[in-house]
């Protein structure tokens, strides 16, 4: 029994610690998980920013029919400079390139027949048969390093039609800088703590070639898969994390109590046994000298009662043993009156002790949540029932297990999945989350949705010259004061680097809408201190309206974002206007 029972004790204790190291193991796990999210959002919102950039590009030329080369060659320069990403931008009407900036060192691409090309052919018909933009790659360049192709089929909008309903006049090419892209998302980092991979060329996902780090991370059991959203397709990342979950003192304690728990027990049952034995010895020795002893040796029950007699009592009186045991012993020999044996051996009998033990048998049970201190809990309970020889219930252990933490950890990775890392407010997902369920009211009740598209003025300034820390403390006081712009049953989210939307869930018309942006300007009006410095961002607002402007949250962050680049381009990018899409 007390082996078993130390056997017992030592697994429980091993079982403790392995709980304990598994809840570790998860923490660390979450922490990992958060640090990746946060990469891919850096991943996902630089190269949104790259493809957004040229939006306005392909609106003048779908609304004016095309563009003279001057007029591209100032256009072009603006958007080079806002973003470092773009190694180009070039036209092609007809599919044929005809202007490229910059024009040095891009002379030969003059002329070139991208439908027709042996390299760039197959993603030109793969654009013109999905009528939508596509990005391709990375590619090896001539003029060396890697690119993503960012292509944009560009239709005409007739002055009588819906926005680019007309005829197919060319498309737009951009080649993005993909090393870039990995050095301003953080992937180079030489502190990161992980070993990378990336998957899905031309966008395809889990079903792409591996473009960049070690291939064999996607066939790594402990490698950290996370989905990354690229324009029409995703790409799948591969982390390994470098480090690994520390092990607590408190799981190595409670081994190392575990074993010498063990070693304890062996020792004592070993004791035990020998003694069991030498006890055993004894006792064999001592009736083989009873029964050898020509004296009378006798021994009682506690009520003074025989239970034992040896040989010599039958060789003295001649009375067979098994006749005489149970009478009392004074009933057995003669006493002298008033000696009071009786009375002094009541006493001694009385005094002594008797110990027994009861066998325990386990077995496990659950309970229910519960609260501890005001603070609500969640509580697993493993509990071991003792019963003793009669079968009633003496007592119950239990060990309580706290995986309110765990909770904790897995709300946090839920809200990493649905906001920006940086300005905890609505990421892409969420925003397209929202926008289904108050479409979706909107329909059945016939009433109209707005989308507002913010574009920060003033922004990258800040960001070059007080450096990232502080132009992400402005991007965090920019989305506060946006929240205390519009209603709780509105959105804010952030898409880009200094790109905002607001998803207005009821409007009336787009007055409404125009009134919410010049709220919105009100608010961002006063400096916004960081530290001993004030800053002053204006942003410009692009407005479409659901139904009117689109029906999917694409048609409608399309037809702002048109219209902010309108207001945008006519302010020369230091005005904040509102037109409506």
């Amino acid at each position: 029994m007390l082996a078993t029972l130390g056997v017992a004790a030592a697994g429980l204790v091993l079982f403790t610690g392995d709980l304990l190291e598994g809840r570790l193991h998860e923490r660390w796990r979450a922490e990992r998980l958060s640090e990746l999210s946060g990469l891919r959002a850096q991943l996902e919102g630089r190269l949104n920013g790259a493809i957004n950039l040229t939006a306005g590009l392909v609106a003048h030329v779908a609304v004016h029919g095309g563009i003279g080369e001057e007029e591209f060659e100032r256009l072009a320069a603006e958007l080079m400079v806002e973003r470092s990403l773009l190694r180009n931008i070039t036209l092609a009407p007809g599919n044929v390139i005809g202007m490229v900036y910059p024009l040095r060192g891009n002379e030969r691409a003059i002329g070139l027949d991208l439908l027709n090309h042996p390299v760039q052919g197959a993603a030109t018909r793969r654009m013109l048969a999905l009528n939508r933009p596509v990005l391709a790659g990375p590619v090896d360049l001539v003029q060396g390093g890697r690119a993503l192709i960012h292509r944009v089929p560009i239709f005409l909008s007739p002055p009588d039609g819906p926005p680019r309903s007309g005829s197919y006049w060319g498309l737009m090419s951009t080649p993005i800088d993909f090393d870039g892209l990995l050095a301003q998302a953080g992937l180079t980092d030489p502190r990161l703590r992980f070993r990378i991979a990336l998957r899905g060329v031309d966008g395809m996902g889990a079903d792409g070639a591996v473009f960049w780090g070690d291939a064999a991370l996607f066939d790594d059991r402990d490698a950290i898969a996370l989905d990354i959203q690229v324009l029409n397709g995703s790409w799948r990342m591969a982390a390994l994390p470098l480090d690994e979950p520390a092990v607590g003192n408190t799981v190595w304690a409670a081994r190392a109590a575990a074993v010498l728990l063990v070693l304890v027990t062996l020792a004592m049952v070993l004791r035990l046994r020998s003694m069991d034995l030498r006890l055993t010895e004894s006792e064999a020795l001592h009736r083989e000298l009873a029964e050898q002893i020509r004296d009378v040796l006798f021994r009682t029950d506690a009520a003074g009662r025989v239970i034992y007699l040896n040989p010599a009592w039958t060789q003295i009186t001649g009375r067979e043993v098994s006749t005489c045991l149970g009478y009392h012993w004074t009933e057995l020999v003669e006493v002298e009156p008033g000696d009071g044996v009786r009375l002094r051996t009541a006493k001694l009998l009385s005094d002594a002790r008797h110990d027994g033990g009861n066998t325990p048998a386990l077995q496990n049970e659950r309970v229910h949540l519960t609260d501890c201190d005001g603070t609500r809990r969640t509580l697993v309970v493993r509990a071991g029932v003792h019963r003793n020889p009669a079968g009633a219930v003496e007592g119950v252990v239990g060990i309580m297990v706290d995986i309110s933490e765990q909770e904790r950890l897995e709300a946090r990775v839920r809200h990493l999945a649905l906001h920006d890392s940086l300005t905890g407010l609505a990421n892409r997902v969420l925003l397209a989350s929202r926008f289904q369920q108050a479409a979706e009211f909107a329909r059945r009740m016939g009433h109209r949705m707005a989308v507002l598209y913010l574009d920060l003025d003033g922004f990258k300034p800040i960001n070059d010259g007080y450096g990232h820390e502080t132009g992400d403390r402005v991007l965090c006081g920019i989305g506060e004061r946006l929240q205390l712009s519009v209603r709780e049953s509105d959105t804010v989210a952030r898409v880009g680097g200094d790109e905002f939307v607001i998803l207005l869930g009821q409007v009336l018309s787009v007055d409404d809408a125009r009134a919410v942006a010049l709220k919105v300007q009100d608010v961002l009006a006063p400096a916004l201190v960081v530290g001993e410095q004030r800053f002053s961002v204006r942003a410009s607002i692009g407005i479409s309206v659901f139904p009117d402007h689109g029906g999917s949250l694409d048609e409608l962050l399309r037809a702002a974002d048109r219209a902010m680049y309108r207001v945008k381009s006519a302010a020369a990018g230091g005005h904040i206007g509102v037109i409506d899409a």
